[in-house]
């Protein structure tokens, strides 16, 4: 006779017909042999799937890709040829009555290929035959689709059949520069590819012991009265500059004569000025000298590519202040001051105040570096000799700087117009360049995720088995330094007998 058993637990799901014959395994009890159109449930139970509903009629054939904002707030999208359309909360998001849509370079053949990655409201696209985009939420209905912008790499190393060729820049910066290869190298498919070239960067060095001096300079000032409105009260007299000359004349720390009253400038407010001793006020305008400052051997500049370092020497006193270059101020920008009062007022026989100074450091990219003389006197003590006298030195460090260009157009096999995206440290051809690993010539990525905080990209036409992860925090960069850092980006490629191409990046916790 048959028995039948209380089966109260499905857990298991579908069971492979292999195991119809182990009813001595635990999970056999809960197993099925078949579930269609059920939902299995951890604690055991089963339920009904539920219905599907009528949305929207598709473009065309089309791929459905998941798009979660929030927990408040998801889509689905509809990618099909060459166009996105997009649904939230079981309604299509309409625009002036028909479908919103954005149109894309994917053709219908290549949705399958397509794979994604999502960081909030950004959506990662890479294909192997396209550049990487990225799609971004604005609103419901404001979507933008857009070229992944990278930068810094990644780059691969040259094949045998590069070995030989050189590369030669037009100009160290710029975004129409000329670069030439001595043998044939670029394609088409070159634009908007990355080539880095490297050069090794000498050591310069600029000194200077002689005296800032000063000139004096006779202006005027003028002297404003304000009075109270109410009573006719006065309530302050101040020291006003007038045109634009006297306003680069009157500088903190600068020396002004007022008849036999040395002051000194003490703040600049505007056009308000104030001394220290202060001079007589009077209203109108009060004539004066201003020690302005006449160089001898500076400002010292030079630019530094990695390691710079500075140093003085010997005995001098006064104010050298040490300022970079800023290029989206287009101005120069203090960064430290050095001071030293190397005498006692009158004399050059007492030396118990001088002092010098030892400083270095490293910047990320190259800089202009100025060391200006506020005020800088060199002396020699009574007893001492010549070789004792003050100094100033600014030292940019030897070494190897990579520069990183981005390919704008391409004339000929041997030339192309590129921009520079960090400038070069030379012209010269250089056998030390590398190829970007992305472009329409090597192909594009073909497999995107999330590792921590870096962006994966892996597997093109050149290199399916390739990986490549941005710096730490910077989706964009995938730059490496010459001192290669630990939040930089990091590349490599898997080890296989067979060259099967990377497919996901699938982040675990082991």
């Amino acid at each position: 006779m048959s028995i039948y058993t209380i089966q109260t637990s499905f857990a298991t799901g579908e069971i492979s017909p292999s195991l119809y014959g182990r009813p001595d395994l635990a999970k056999y009890s809960a197993g099925l042999a078949r579930c269609e159109n059920f939902i299995i449930h951890p604690h055991g139970g089963v339920s009904k799937r539920p219905g599907m509903r009528f949305v929207a009629k598709a473009k065309g054939r089309c791929r459905l890709v998941e798009f979660e904002y929030s927990i408040d707030q998801s889509y689905v999208l509809e990618f099909g040829n060459k166009y996105v359309r997009f649904f939230r909360g079981g309604a299509q998001i309409m625009s002036g009555g028909s479908p919103y849509e954005l149109v894309t370079p994917y053709l219908e053949a290549d949705l399958d290929g397509l794979s994604f990655t999502q960081s909030a409201d950004v959506l990662y696209i890479v294909h192997k035959d396209y550049r990487p985009m990225e799609l971004y939420r604005v609103s419901d209905a404001v979507w933008k689709l857009e070229d992944f912008a990278f930068s810094g790499g990644p780059f691969r190393n040259k094949t045998a059949a590069q070995d030989d060729i050189t590369l030669a820049l037009s100009a160290k910066s710029g975004s129409n520069v000329t670069m030439t290869a001595s043998s044939a190298l670029f394609e088409s498919g070159h634009v908007g590819a990355l080539f880095s070239l490297t050069h090794h960067v000498d050591e310069v060095m600029v000194k200077s012991s002689g005296d800032s001096g000063g000139v004096w300079t006779e202006t005027t000032i003028y002297g404003l009265q304000n009075t109270s409105e109410v009573g006719g009260g006065v309530f302050s007299r101040r020291f006003i500059c007038q045109t634009d000359t006297q306003r680069e004349q009157f500088v903190v720390g600068r020396q002004v004569l007022f008849g036999s009253l040395s002051s000194v400038v003490t703040s600049v407010n505007g056009d308000v000025i104030e001394f220290s001793p202060s001079p007589t006020w009077q209203e109108g305008d009060i004539s004066c000298k201003v020690l302005m400052p006449s160089s001898s051997g500076w400002p010292l500049e030079v630019t530094a590519y990695k390691e710079w370092r500075l140093e003085s020497g010997g005995f001098w006193g006064g104010e050298v202040v040490l300022e970079y270059w800023d290029a989206d101020e287009n101005a120069w920008v203090k960064y430290k001051t050095y001071i030293s009062q190397a005498y006692d007022e009158g004399t050059t026989s007492s030396c118990g105040n001088a002092k010098n100074y030892s400083d270095q450091d490293t910047v990320e990219e190259p800089t202009k570096l100025r060391l200006r003389a506020v005020s800088f006197t060199s002396f020699v003590p009574e007893g001492n000799s010549e070789e004792d006298r003050g100094y100033f030195q600014l030292v940019a460090m030897a070494g190897y700087h990579k520069a990183v260009a981005r390919v704008v157009s391409v004339s000929s096999p041997t030339s192309a117009v590129v921009s520079l995206e960090i400038e070069a440290a030379s012209t010269r051809a250089t056998l030390n360049w590398q190829e970007g690993s992305w472009s329409d010539v090597l192909g594009w990525p073909s497999a995107v995720g999330f590792y921590q905080e870096r962006l994966a990209m892996g597997a093109t036409r050149e290199e399916p088995q390739s990986w490549w992860l941005s710096a730490v925090g910077d989706y964009y960069d995938f730059s490496v330094s010459l001192d290669v850092l630990d939040d930089e980006a990091v590349s490599g490629t898997l080890v296989s007998r067979k060259l099967y191409d990377i497919n996901y990046f699938v982040s675990t916790n082991k």
